[in-house]
């Protein structure tokens, strides 16, 4: 079995449609333009489509587990908006980040409308599922919330101190990234009414696939195409990203890298060809082959916790983490 990215397009197209009627009373309407900005703007949806598509093995069609799906892309996405102030991005997905085109107030303000309609959202899902399991999915949202926040006081901290560790950088990532991943697979179980076990087993092959989802985009940010993934190459190292790429160069580097990497790391002014001499020396050492084989251990770790479930659910769920870390997007 192999993910239909058809598929996946698909379900974007759902639900970016019913997404944008969620926002009809949204007042006054440079807000609701601001919040809709990045949502409409980009985004791969596999935080909903995974979230949607476990609940379906379990009996839940789209229409139904649409108010959980919402809420996870919500809450990630009032986290870009608020992570890209920080960081002090210009662009996602190629487009202007909220506060610059819509000013610093309107994006911190949208940040949080996103945040509260996440938790609106659950409310919706009175009409399907019992209140017990809503209940349940207020708590695991709310748990990746609270690690959304340490994970990103985590990322500033790591960037702005002469901190490489791999231990902590995975930490980081399991707390920015995995968390949310986590989440969005866990509550697709509970609204479909899994089982405890299969509840628990899901939850670690999310957080393991999670980080090595993360180890991936990484990747792709200091070698991929950015004409396709719509991020700028180096954009991390300027902005002080301790990466498993940047930390496994300064440990295995001679003193020459080292002192390049500290130059360009956290410089925003950084020349566009010192980025790109720099990240063919990462190449040249093998700091991709390094992070694709952490990636690929995460995965794994993540596969052993699919025995037992339902064999087409672990069939797919061991799909989409193959794809996870095998997309150049």
């Amino acid at each position: 079995m192999s993910i239909n990215i058809n598929e996946i397009k698909d379900y974007a197209k759902f639900f970016n449609e019913k997404l944008v009627s969620f926002f009809n009373n949204i007042e006054p309407q440079i807000l609701k333009n601001s919040s809709l900005h990045i949502l409409i703007n980009g985004g791969k949806r596999l935080r909903p489509y995974v979230l949607s598509k476990i609940s379906s093995y379990y009996g839940l069609d789209n229409q139904k587990s649409f108010p959980a799906a919402l809420s996870v892309e919500l809450v990630h996405n009032f986290s870009l908006i608020h992570d890209d102030i920080m960081d002090k991005d210009k662009f996602r997905h190629g487009k202007p980040t909220v506060h610059e085109a819509y000013g610093l107030d309107f994006a911190i303000l949208s940040g949080d409308l996103l945040f509260a309609l996440a938790f609106k959202s659950l409310y919706f899902l009175k009409n399907f599922i019992p209140k017990s399991r809503i209940t349940q999915c207020y708590k695991e949202l709310s748990i990746a919330t609270e690690s959304l926040a340490i994970g990103q006081g985590l990322d500033i901290y790591l960037a702005k101190n002469s901190i490489f560790d791999y231990r902590k950088t995975i930490k980081m990532i399991q707390n920015k990234t995995s968390a949310l991943f986590e989440a969005s697979c866990v509550m697709g179980a509970i609204i479909g009414n899994a089982k405890q076990k299969e509840i628990e087993q899901i939850r670690k092959f999310a957080r393991y696939a999670g980080i090595a989802f993360q180890i991936k985009d990484d990747i792709l940010g200091t070698f991929g195409d950015e004409k396709i993934t719509g991020k700028p190459v180096g954009n991390d190292l300027k902005e002080g990203k301790k990466t498993l790429i940047v930390i496994y160069a300064m440990k295995k580097g001679n003193a020459e890298l080292r002192k390049m990497i500290l130059s360009i790391l956290g410089n925003p002014n950084a020349r566009e060809e010192e980025i790109r001499q720099l990240i063919a020396s990462f190449k040249n050492m093998g700091c991709d082959e390094f992070a694709i084989k952490k990636s690929n251990y995460y995965l794994n770790l993540a596969n052993q916790h699919l025995k037992g479930l339902k064999q087409d659910l672990a069939e797919f769920l061991r799909s989409f983490g193959e794809f996870l870390v095998e997309r150049n997007y």
